[in-house]
């Protein structure tokens, strides 16, 4: 097989926060998704010269004023399968259906795992010193987004991932097609609910995280060591957070930066205090690559 499938997915070409539909008509936004592009072709000849895996690219996404062939020239002959909506979708959960939909018309079983990607995602070179294959479900990490109430009973068996970056072996590829794997922030709850693990179950022989430490889903709202969204108004600093989150008072909630991380086996979040764990990679951000201050504007 020796194969890994690219599922590159979400909205290209976009200028804008979380709920902005522009795409296609900003320069810089424009210019941004060509490096964000390049940032994952990288990451293509990083797996094929570490791990000896060719790459192929599916792509689902949205039209974005003519520019739909221009990405598909940046991504080359590694593109098997593409598709462009030209209606928006009404929530991420119908575009997260329909990615799927597509994934059924592929023969997934040629592939050793499926590694999903959103489109306007700048994937930094540290997460290529995070990958690693072997037959667990990797999602990017625990995400601090708070959940409303009406979401709380999804995250029984975990908590709210960035379920962005997903890696999926191919043992888990009819849960997958089954939407019980890859399907929004509960991902990894439902992911173990479905294998009929008990809630207080030790899930590390299923499921881990690329980094344990923990971040906002998005760039705009703090920096993180992975990656940096194009169109938004990105930040090279974190944020103390305004609310009080999963029972954590307000007072002991802080930042990676701060040292909160992940326990993946007791399945709780804890607090080192005066750990500024990655500084040095923030505080150096443009050195692996100039055009990052482009994102920064």
């Amino acid at each position: 097989m020796n194969k890994i499938l690219i599922v590159i997915n979400g909205e290209c070409f976009k200028s804008g926060g979380s709920n902005n539909r522009n795409r296609g008509d900003n320069d810089l936004s424009n210019e941004q998704q060509k490096i964000a592009t390049e940032s994952h072709i990288r990451l293509f000849d990083y797996i094929k010269k570490t791990f000896n895996k060719e790459c192929d690219v599916f792509i689902n996404s949205y039209t974005a004023m003519g520019h739909e062939q221009e990405l598909l020239k940046w991504y080359g002959n590694k593109v098997i399968y593409h598709n462009f909506n030209e209606q928006n979708f009404s929530d991420e959960h119908e575009f997260i259906n329909d990615t799927i939909n597509h994934l059924s018309r592929i023969e997934l079983k040629q592939y050793e795992y499926c590694l999903f990607i959103r489109l306007d995602f700048y994937i930094k070179k540290y997460f290529l010193k995070k990958i690693k294959l072997d037959d667990k479900v990797r999602y990017a990490f625990v995400d601090s987004n708070p959940i409303s109430e009406y979401y709380s009973n999804l995250f029984t068996h975990f908590k709210c991932v960035l379920h962005s970056i997903t890696l999926v072996p191919t043992k888990y590829f009819d849960l997958l097609l089954e939407k019980k794997v890859w399907n929004w922030h509960s991902s990894a709850s439902e992911f173990a609910k479905s294998l009929g693990l008990h809630k207080d179950a030790n899930i590390n022989d299923y499921i881990d995280l690329f980094i344990n430490s923990v971040h906002w889903s998005s760039s705009e709202i703090e920096w993180n060591p992975l990656f940096v969204q194009c169109g938004r108004t990105n930040k090279l600093t974190y944020d103390q957070c305004a609310q009080v989150q999963e029972r954590i008072p307000l007072s002991e909630w802080v930042y990676a930066s701060n040292g909160l991380f992940y326990d993946n086996e007791k399945k709780i979040k804890y607090i080192v205090e005066n750990c500024n764990y990655y500084d040095i990679l923030r505080l150096n951000e443009f050195l692996e690559n100039p055009d990052l201050d482009k994102f920064y504007t």
